[in-house]
């Protein structure tokens, strides 16, 4: 049976879920403020933040559709475009980053059969999302189809039938390739189950246990994704209790650990125990959905419950990216950012704007810096610093205005400008407020949330070679755009960490600062190699320049694969060449794939030879010598995943990687083709060449 089948009172059941804490409850506590109580001053003690200290990276924010998303489609088109531009906006509205979606069972109602007209409000969601630049799309079925299960029921908590394992595989690969193909939505996440931990009884569910879960990648999910090329991350395993359990024997095998790309979990029990194996393992955690039973609270006493239990998770337990219930729910409880009212009318929830004084200005790829928690009693703070911004977020939950002081290192700006959301404010732009020497003070309104957002860093830090953010990967090149960068232009072959004056360091993730090679300067670039030994993580990139100093951050990766085209602007022709091969195995003289002229460099056709000849397209890139093996390499030409012949770094270039590929005879005649590779799951910038 369809969700929407459903009373509205079987939906309720979703979100009646009892919030479990640790110990003596601190949400319980936050929650009860100090309302209880007559106004008394609050003493403020000054609040440190260090933006060159960079913590875990953020990958976003975001919320579901799931069943009830049809509310948004099915009204009017103005509170539908006012419903979009709040939810997805980043300069209208709170700008989340990430939609989670249910998938239904019902797109394969029997075995090799599939309808793909079940899922339209969702599908209608993701590509207006698209249109803002949201390209994080997460999915999990709630129970797989039902003829799979031990239990022919949508709602029975069963295991699949033993010989439905790989049917089960099959259908998820389908969905993600499928969705892609027909919707033109690349599925970013893929969960095998929404909470396997919690027999849900009155809606969809599935059981799992953690060893089930580590043989069914193994067995299964993982080779069928590898056969069918399926680019979606694996987040795992959106368990009902905020904990690591489920993932632990398969971040423990070193055959499936690399495929537990995120680990994700809800918030629904909190035990308070570390994520030991993710830290370890460098895996980013995901909160994939929270919610509460709790009675609605549209308004700001709410919305501050809530702005602290993001603030928590996020400066106390390393998560990366925070998902709420429903985007847009039915009302009844606290399980939606927007609630459809029983007249029609949308209710726009004060949680919803705390939340956005977090999504609209942390950016995915930003990172939390660090930062005094509770600086003073009733205040909570956490900082980030995202692209160019740094953002301070301010909770004061007290019943009375508070002055608090902040002290900002790596902050080199002359103002910050607030935004807040009170009981009459949503995220309302304020007077920017002056900083000197680091330092400044801001009046919090009581029962507000305030973010304060500034600008120092002068420059952006992208591949060399493919002109992207948001990760780069040690002994890979980067650029350093900005102004004033230096005071006058300098090119040194011999790698300087001191060229004109300019010295950039990079400090990682564990603290260690290391110089870096530079080999050009300029007041508006910079190009630096990334040290070698720079661990995974945020870092943070401190510019120096006489008297001057600058602070950026970036995200270091295993790999972060760019190709060098002949335009040095990551598009278009690359700058390769070609080497033919006779039948006999004789090689004939290298050709250059582009040509230059006064409009630019483009691609020149290239001709695969006769029969039994071969043409070896050579690339060269930065940042992919750290790949785990070349098997797990592979070049994409015009839709074609093929193989590598070689990949590795280039023996005589600092900092350059080159791969070698051998052009399939099938593309003769191609005419343009896109050529990208795929390392270790990271896909490069899109190069062409052409094929005549």
């Amino acid at each position: 049976m369809d969700r929407s089948d459903r009373t509205a009172a079987e939906g309720d059941h979703r979100i009646m879920k009892l919030r479990l804490t640790h110990g003596t409850g601190w949400l319980a506590l936050l929650a009860s403020g100090s309302a209880l109580f007559a106004p008394l001053p609050v003493l403020a003690s000054t609040c440190n933040i260090d933006f060159t200290q960079p913590q875990q990276t953020i990958d976003g924010f975001g919320a579901s559709t799931a069943w009830y998303i049809g509310l948004a489609h099915n009204a009017s088109p103005q509170d539908q475009q006012a419903i979009l531009d709040t939810l997805l906006s980043p300069t209208l509205g709170i700008g989340l980053s990430i939609v989670r979606n249910r998938i239904p069972p019902s797109i394969e109602p029997s075995q090799g059969n599939f309808d793909w007209t079940q899922d339209g409000d969702a599908v209608w969601f993701m590509q207006r999302a698209q249109a803002y630049g949201v390209n994080r799309f997460i999915s999990a079925p709630w129970t797989a189809p039902i003829w799979m299960k031990q239990v022919a029921n949508p709602d029975a908590y069963v295991e699949l039938q033993a010989d439905m394992w790989q049917p089960f595989a099959d259908f998820l690969s389908t969905y993600v390739l499928q969705y892609k193909a027909r919707f033109g939505i690349d599925i970013y996440g893929l969960s095998l189950q929404n909470e396997p931990d919690w027999n849900a009884q009155t809606y969809e569910c599935g059981e799992w246990d953690a060893n089930e879960i580590h043989d069914f990648l193994l067995d299964n999910l993982i080779p069928t994704f590898a056969n069918n090329a399926v680019p979606a991350k694996m987040t795992l395993a959106d368990s009902f209790a905020f904990r690591e359990d489920l993932v632990v024997p398969s971040l423990s095998d070193a055959a499936t650990r690399g495929r537990v790309d995120i680990v994700s979990a809800h918030v629904y029990y909190d035990p308070g125990t570390p994520f030991t194996l993710s830290t370890e393992y460098g895996k980013h955690i995901w909160i994939t959905e929270d919610s509460s039973s709790s009675a609605d609270d549209p308004s700001i006493t709410d919305g501050l419950n809530w702005a602290q239990v993001y603030a928590h998770y996020l400066s106390q337990r390393n998560v990366s990216a925070y998902c709420f219930w429903w985007l847009v729910g039915p009302g009844g409880g606290q399980g939606a950012l927007i609630d459809q009212l029983p007249d029609g009318s949308f209710q726009y929830n004060k949680r919803l704007y705390t939340l956005g004084n977090f999504s609209r200005f942390v950016r995915p790829g930003g990172a939390l810096v660090s930062a005094d928690y509770n600086p003073t009693a009733g205040v909570y703070v956490a900082a980030f610093q995202s692209g160019a911004d740094s953002v301070v977020v301010a909770i004061n939950s007290n019943a009375q205005d508070t002055a608090q002081s902040f002290s900002i290192n790596g902050f080199t700006g002359s103002s910050m400008t607030p935004y807040r959301t009170s009981a009459s404010e949503n995220l309302a732009q304020l007077d920017a407020i002056s900083v000197s020497s680091g330092r400044f003070t801001a009046t919090l309104l009581a029962q507000s949330v305030t973010t304060f957002v500034g600008q120092s860093t002068p420059f952006a830090v992208v591949s060399a070679a493919a002109y992207t953010k948001p990760a780069l990967a040690a002994q890979e090149w980067a650029v350093a755009f900005g102004t004033g960068l230096a005071t006058g232009t300098a090119t040194d072959s011999t790698f300087p960490t001191t060229l004109a004056g300019v010295q950039v360091t990079v400090t990682d993730n564990a603290g260690t600062a290391r110089p870096a090679p530079l080999y050009y300067v300029s007041p508006t670039q910079v190009d630096f190699l990334v040290p070698a030994g720079t661990v995974l993580g945020p870092a943070s990139i401190t510019l120096t320049n006489g008297s001057s100093s600058f602070v950026s951050l970036m995200n270091v990766a295993t790999v972060a694969p760019g190709i060098f085209t002949a335009n040095a602007d990551g598009q278009g022709a690359p700058s390769a060449y070609v080497i033919p091969t006779a039948a006999d195995g004789t090689q004939g003289p290298l050709q250059w794939v582009f040509q230059c002229g006064t409009g630019g460099c483009t691609p020149v056709p290239l001709d695969l030879g006769p029969t039994g000849s071969t043409l070896t397209l050579v690339l060269y890139g930065t940042g992919f010598r750290g790949r785990s093996s070349p098997a797990n390499v592979t070049c994409n030409l015009g839709g074609l995943s093929v193989p590598v012949a070689f990949v590795g770094a280039q023996p005589t270039e600092t900092g350059l990687d080159q791969v070698n590929v051998v052009l399939p005879p099938s593309l003769a005649g191609s005419g343009n083709v896109n050529v990208s590779l795929v390392v270790d799951g990271q896909t490069s910038n899109t190069v062409t060449i052409d094929i005549q």
